[in-house]
């Protein structure tokens, strides 16, 4: 750790252009009284994204895979050159708008049993963005498999935090991988990412651990940022992406929880699969003939 860093912002890039000049001028922009390094990992992207970070951003510590890593691993990657005292592990697809950052900080300064903290991510609209959860159980992901989160979303109210107060300040069980800060001796002694999630539920398993260490996940609602989301992953086809939340979803009930609520899981994929599949055509279908219709 470099004791004149303060702060290591950390993000990974997989095609995201357009997003990440976008976050990193509102980090030029709303971050500059902080003592900072920004550094990026790119997964290998085949659009714009890395020459534009070295011809506009010189500054940004730009780490080049020759392979797709994931979400965890590259993370990893940026945490071992970096030397703040504290990590943001930022998407490439938010944005600051204000310099409320820094009391987030400076409130982590105060707390000692603080390790991981979050902070209010909002929508364009400045409408709040669900992302606070409580740790995945049995319940709440065969209904999250089963699709029916956006049908009945009452139905999985308490896993969703629909009712969740965004303009307090609380301990909670997981925050959002979008934006969270994290000190740097924390995550050492977590071991960072756990590699085995490719993407979803990385930090939820490092919240998890955290806790178990004894110490505390928090959410910070005076500061705030914009996230966009799933910018990077909605270059991935349907059928692409469930495979992967599957994946991490199974890891971690493997790691966390017991062993018949796994089987369960395991036995309810089929039917999700199928379900995926319906979905992707009915989606399909509607914009074909969105399409001829507009034609006509």
């Amino acid at each position: 750790m470099n004791d004149s860093i303060k702060l290591s912002v950390i993000i990974v890039s997989w095609n995201v252009a357009e997003q990440i000049e976008r976050c990193l001028l509102s980090i030029d922009k709303y971050l500059s009284k902080i003592n900072k390094e920004v550094i990026v990992i790119d997964n290998n992207s085949t659009d714009q994204t890395k020459d534009l970070i070295k011809q506009r951003f010189p500054g940004v510590k730009l780490i080049i895979n020759s392979i797709n890593k994931g979400f965890a691993a590259a993370n990893n990657q940026g945490a071992q050159i970096a030397q703040g005292e504290y990590f943001l592990i930022l998407n490439p697809d938010t944005e600051f708008i204000d310099e409320s950052l820094g009391s987030a900080l400076a409130f982590m300064d105060q707390q000692q049993n603080i390790g991981i903290c979050g902070i209010n991510i909002i929508n364009r609209d400045q409408s709040d963005q669900l992302s606070i959860r409580p740790f995945p159980d049995l319940y709440s992901q065969i209904i999250t498999l089963g699709k029916l989160n956006n049908i009945w979303p009452q139905l999985n109210k308490h896993y969703l935090s629909i009712n969740f107060d965004y303009h307090q300040s609380q301990s909670v069980a997981s925050i959002s991988g979008a934006c969270f800060l994290i000190k740097s001796k924390v995550w050492s002694q977590l071991n960072g990412f756990d590699e085995h999630f490719f993407i979803w539920f990385e930090e939820v398993d490092l919240c998890y651990r955290c806790q178990q260490s004894g110490l505390t996940v928090y959410y910070y609602a005076p500061a705030c940022i914009i996230h966009d989301g799933a910018q990077s992953f909605s270059q991935l086809l349907p059928w692409a992406k469930q495979k992967l939340f599957n994946r991490s979803l199974l890891y971690y009930f493997r790691q966390h929880q017991p062993g018949w609520q796994l089987i369960i899981l395991r036995l309810l994929l089929p039917f999700n699969y199928l379900l995926t599949i319906l979905q992707t055509l009915v989606s399909t279908t509607k914009n074909v003939y969105t399409i001829v219709r507009s034609k006509n």
